[in-house]
């Protein structure tokens, strides 16, 4: 075998060396939390909870580009989001380092136990057989279990009986713990009123009242011969402890009318932004509450759901209101989003409400029609290039798809990087793309010489018009993706295309050397 065949060979066997090394060993639940504990003890709502832990790597061989971050399943973390711990390299075993991840626990948490998960995020380091191009990825989701308390809020209604001036009458006494956490000891005590007289019992001893719980007692009253109509005031003292043997004690007033009347409310949207929802946008309204009756209407609870083509996006979707005098208003925020291909949009609010002394029941349902038009929306569905410390002016290609149902005209995308890539050319320009088309979109990008090799976030910037739009109107959007960096010596496609070159040399080498061979061969025997 001469030179020239061992260097054929050669070549082929480094190209084979490089697409080996690919098989991916499981790397899952690698890291555990060690030395948990949580301060302060007990947490209670309203204030903050720090969760300090170590971390333990029981994979057999170093982690790298460690990320950590404290989530979970409840609302406290749309108030509280936590930051994110990075850790660069993590050997194996006990990782002597303390670890904190501190949150606030909103006051309108309720009292439970609570399961937070630290999720952790990572990448394996390649063994010698191997390149970056084939490490590993993994995640650890590791749970932290705490108990929250909270305190309560005792709250009470009084409905009273038809009252007669100088008669006695019965006021039903509805005491509710609308707070997040459990009272204890729960006294109502009856205070002296103007123009009324106690008669009967002055203390309710109530005792426990769970979370939502009422309890209901009896107060007797004797309205005075002068008693004129109009709105009266019943006092009342109450006194309750939480579980965290925490003290409460407040004056609560309730308001008793000798002349009823009947109240009627009415549900209407008023003010919206942006003033069209478009299908697959978001649009926030200011829905307006009339009280179009001659009574109070007494404890008003609205709850707003989602109706045609729609869903609610804010974190509230129910109201309360002790009352509304006749003729005056209420306001409500609500945020709401129509899906995708959506035609119709409405929102439906159910109302409840008492008239002034309790005695009747009042449900409205009222539908509220949206005005809806069609939009284009944006996703980035691929990404097509890679880049290594140091390279510059590197393409960066993303495949963007409309997956609205409107076309989308004179479209404007600006990329905007973080450490360690950054933009050389960063705006990019689209005629139009029609409702499920995709289009290739080439950003120019340079990478820092001293990059750490992995993914890293980037964010695309859409600005475009509509034929449904106003002539000026230019619609916004926003994209979320991520651009690679491989280290120098990663197996990629130049380096194929690399050796493929040199193969094609050597044959056309070797080719040419049994040319002229022969020809030398063919003047020898002339």
């Amino acid at each position: 075998m001469n030179s020239m065949k061992i260097g054929i060979l050669l070549a082929f066997g480094l190209m084979m060396l490089a697409a080996s090394g690919t098989a991916k060993a499981q790397i899952e639940g690698a890291l555990s939390l060690a030395n948990v504990w949580i301060t302060p003890n007990p947490v209670v709502a309203g204030g903050n909870m720090t969760i300090f832990f170590d971390l333990y790597n029981s994979y057999d061989n170093t982690l790298h580009n460690v990320n950590l971050q404290l989530t979970g399943s409840y609302p406290i973390f749309n108030f509280s989001p936590t930051d994110t711990l990075e850790i660069n390299a993590m050997d194996e075993g006990l990782y002597f380092e303390h670890f904190k991840l501190s949150l606030h626990i909103p006051k309108t948490t309720q009292e439970g136990v609570y399961t937070f998960d630290i999720v952790a995020t990572y990448a394996s380091s390649p063994t010698q057989s191997q390149s970056y191009a084939n490490e590993e990825v993994g995640t650890s989701v590791m749970p932290v279990t705490v108990y929250i308390y909270n305190n309560p809020n005792i709250t009470l209604n009084a409905i009273p009986g038809q009252i007669i001036p100088g008669s006695a009458f019965s006021t039903q006494l509805i005491v509710e713990n609308s707070g997040y956490g459990t009272a204890r000891n729960v006294t109502v005590r009856l205070l002296n009123s103007a123009g009324f007289e106690i008669e009967g019992e002055k203390v309710f001893r109530i005792g426990t009242l769970q979370v939502g719980q009422e309890a209901e007692e009896n107060a007797v009253y004797f309205a005075p011969d002068n008693l004129t109509p109009g709105s009266h005031t019943l006092s009342f003292e109450i006194n309750y402890s939480s579980d965290d043997n925490s003290n409460f004690s407040k004056i609560v007033n309730a308001t008793v009318n000798v002349v009823i009347n009947t109240p009627e409310l009415e549900i209407s949207a008023q003010q919206a932004m942006p003033p069209t929802l478009y299908s697959g946008g978001n649009q926030t309204l200011t829905l307006l509450v009339q009280n179009a009756g001659n009574g109070v209407a007494k404890n008003v609870s609205i709850e707003v759901q989602a109706g045609k083509g729609t869903q609610i996006l804010s974190s509230s979707s129910s109201f309360f209101f002790s009352e509304i005098q006749p003729y005056s208003y209420e306001t409500l925020p609500i945020t709401v989003s129509a899906y995708q291909n959506a035609t119709n949009a409405s929102i439906i609010a159910n109302a409840t409400y008492y008239s002034a002394n309790y005695a009747n029941t009042y449900h409205k349902t009222q539908e509220i029609e949206l005005s809806l038009a069609p939009t284009a929306q944006f996703e980035i569905i691929a990404q097509h290039s890679s880049m290594n410390p140091g390279s510059t002016d590197v393409p960066l290609t993303l495949v963007v798809k409309n997956i609205g149902n409107e076309e989308a005209e004179q479209i404007q995308l600006s990329l905007e990087t973080t450490y360690p890539i950054t933009p050389v050319a960063s705006t990019y320009y689209i005629a139009n793309l029609t409702p499920g088309s995709t289009a290739n979109v080439t950003f120019l990008v340079s990478a820092d010489t001293q990059a750490v090799p992995g993914n890293y976030p980037i964010t695309v910037y859409e600005q475009w018009k509509q034929p449904n739009g106003a002539t000026n109107q230019v619609y916004a959007g926003t994209n979320n993706y991520f651009a690679s960096i491989m280290p120098q010596s990663s197996y990629n496609y130049n380096t194929e295309y690399a050796i493929t070159a040199i193969v094609i040399i050597a044959i056309i080498a070797y080719a040419a050397y049994r040319s002229a061979r022969a020809k030398r061969k063919n003047e020898k025997r002339k």
